[in-house]
């Protein structure tokens, strides 16, 4: 005798993927095979809209409660579909069993991950800043070890430079001035010719004449050049010296990323602390409990009589396609 069906268990149907009027014709154990199912979707949805609110929340960046919602709602549909696919399947099957084992397998360790990175909070940010000072001392020691490479060779430079002006210098000092020989074409009356006029002829003239010493363009082009490096020794050590407010800075305003947290719990808390390790252990077994809840429920029980009622839909299905079948390709030999 058909049953009627409550609006709250058609509701149930839609979200299963059972149809209602199937339902109808079924017994007690396929109405609590449904509402285990629900239960099941209701613990899962639960759980995993808070882990997508949280992940919107601190990874994603967004900051209306519609956003983070959206998200939520969208990592719930995804468990719901997945867990579609066991309900919906006719009869036992063991790979697709197997598969969603290894699929709650992997959402168990994303979904233990998240919750520990909201349970660990507080010791997550403490290793977080700790992990950040690390990252800064390490920063400031490359860049300070280059610039120290930098100020090494530029003052090598200048005494190299300061090394190779003593000898101008001396030379300089000892002899300022220098006489420089400069020889001229100059035009002069040669004689006449037959007429009496003047004729002309060039002859050379040489005029020495007292000049610096061009020794001194070379000391003072080598001074300009050390004083060039010595500006530049110091804005570096200016920025040596600024090194670590600089740095503090660049990474202070650095985001915390997903990974690098999710480093920073696995190296700086998880492996360190037995008693995170234990509890991590706990939260991953509980998530990959009621990750197979859906699987249990199916594959652990004998099939209830919608399930019954739908593989003998299908096997009348199938026996009538082949006698349609079989008719046809009788008819063809005739």
């Amino acid at each position: 005798m058909n049953k009627s069906i409550n609006l709250h268990t058609k509701a149930a149907c839609k979200l299963a993927g059972w149809d209602p009027e199937i339902l109808k014709e079924c017994g007690e154990a396929s109405y609590r095979a449904l509402r285990k199912y629900m239960s099941a979707f209701l613990i899962l949805g639960l759980i995993w809209g808070t882990i997508g609110y949280l992940f919107a929340d601190k990874y994603l960046g967004l900051e209306s409660i519609f956003s983070k919602a959206c998200v939520s709602s969208a990592f719930i549909a995804v468990v719901i579909s997945i867990e579609r696919f066991i309900i919906l399947k006719i009869g036992k099957d063991k790979t697709t069993a197997t598969m969603r084992v290894i699929i709650a397998l992997l959402m168990a360790t994303l979904g233990a991950t998240i919750f520990d990175q909201m349970i660990f909070r507080n010791d997550l940010e403490v290793a977080m800043q700790n992990s950040r000072l690390e990252m800064e001392r390490n920063i400031v020691n490359n860049r300070a070890e280059f610039i120290d490479k930098e100020i090494a060779k530029l003052n090598h430079d200048i005494d190299s430079i300061s090394h190779a002006l003593v000898p101008k210098y001396a030379e300089f000092s000892s002899k300022p001035i220098v006489q420089s020989v400069i020889k001229n074409k100059v035009k002069k009356v040669a004689g006449t010719d037959s007429t009496g006029k003047a004729s002309y002829g060039w002859e050379d003239q040489v005029d020495v004449v007292s000049v610096p010493n061009p020794i001194g363009n070379q000391i003072a082009s080598g001074e300009e050049t050390k004083k060039n490096f010595q500006i530049r020794i110091d804005t570096l050590s200016n920025q040596k010296n600024r090194l670590v407010q600089t740095v503090h800075a660049e990474v202070s305003s650095k985001p915390a990323g997903f990974l690098e947290e999710l480093t920073v719990l696995f190296r700086d808390i998880i492996m360190e602390e037995p008693v995170a390790q234990a509890f991590y252990i706990c939260l991953f077994l509980f998530m990959m409990s009621l990750e197979i809840l859906v699987v249990t429920a199916k594959m652990g029980e004998k099939d209830c009589d919608y399930d019954l009622i739908v593989e003998r839909q299908l096997n009348i299905k199938e026996a009538a396609m082949r006698r349609s079948q079989q008719e046809l390709e009788d008819t063809l030999e005739r």
